[in-house]
């Protein structure tokens, strides 16, 4: 089956992270999401000026002001990927950003209150004012102007990228995950979900809720697919787990109400309902129990 790949460029060019600086961190914060980087911390027997150096390197290895350039280098990616030549990529691109702005600002007005809209309107491409190497080529049109900086914008991107291939590759499968839960995305996802069920199953003393969560995971992912014994089948396992695992008992409670209603509308054979985020303590105050991945506390 063929990967989605035109939707996937329309999904990227959707939003756009601007850039933010913390006394500790930089961020990039968009309508669809927020990223963080820590500043490196000062190394032993590092002296100040050595730290401000390697700070100063990190910065710059960050996008400058958004995250247009990684943004307009996977849709050029997944366009190419689909068939289209360069210069074909990057015009489809500039029809996208011509009308995603607007659409993504009137999505926003009509889920009304409640959601901050961040614009994600930026410049095409950025000035090479005073760093042009080459003589920019005249007789252009507007159009083809534009739709040569998002080309040259997006291959520098890619070749200046330490491992880009893998970039793409882990936004397709978030863009997947997110928005076109296929057949063949369903496959591998129950796949890897039943190999850390198996994982789980295989464990030896005590686990605390952290550990048994891929079992409420392959309880959503056949309820979703409406499979509907199979998802029964995990919920009840969900509930085992749940009672027997080392946990703040506010926690129990709460995963037993909501494991329940799950098995229930299951049998219903009714649209699936995830357990809302849980926001009190996980462990008894004093406990620390060996899960894999570390205890929440």
């Amino acid at each position: 089956m063929a990967l989605p790949y035109r939707k996937f460029a329309k999904w990227t060019l959707s939003d756009l992270a601007f850039r933010e600086s913390h006394a500790d961190r930089i961020t990039f914060a968009g309508n669809n999401i927020s990223a963080q980087y820590l500043l490196p911390p000062r190394s032993k027997d590092e002296t100040d000026e050595q730290l401000r150096a390697r700070v100063g390197r990190f910065r710059k290895s960050l996008p400058r002001h958004s995250d247009l350039s990684e943004r307009l280098a996977l849709a050029f990616q997944a366009f190419v990927r689909s068939g289209e030549k360069h210069q074909n990529a990057a015009h489809r691109i500039l029809e996208i950003l011509r009308v995603a702005p607007a659409k993504k600002k009137a999505q926003y007005e009509r889920w009304g209150i409640g959601y901050a809209y961040k614009p994600i309107d930026s410049c095409i491409g950025s000035t090479r004012r005073g760093h042009r190497t080459t003589r920019k080529e005249r007789g252009l049109t507007a159009d083809e102007l534009q739709a040569e900086t998002i080309r040259t914008q997006a291959c520098r991107f890619i070749r200046k990228h330490a491992n880009f291939a893998a970039l793409f590759d882990e936004r397709m499968e978030t863009f997947r995950s997110r928005c076109h839960r296929d057949a063949e995305w369903c496959a591998a996802a129950e796949k890897r979900c039943l190999a850390r069920v198996e994982s789980f199953e295989k464990r030896c003393g005590p686990y605390d809720w952290f550990a048994a969560m891929p079992l409420v995971e392959a309880a959503y992912l056949y309820h979703e697919q409406r499979k509907f014994s199979q998802a029964l089948f995990y919920y009840r396992k969900t509930i085992r787990a749940a009672r027997g695992a080392t946990m703040h008992e506010d926690l129990r409670a709460f995963v037993l109400s909501w494991v329940r209603i799950g098995a229930k509308i299951c049998l219903q054979e009714a649209r699936m309902v995830r357990m809302p985020a849980y926001a009190g303590p996980w462990l008894p105050q004093g406990t620390a129990v060996q899960s894999g991945k570390g205890s929440k506390h």
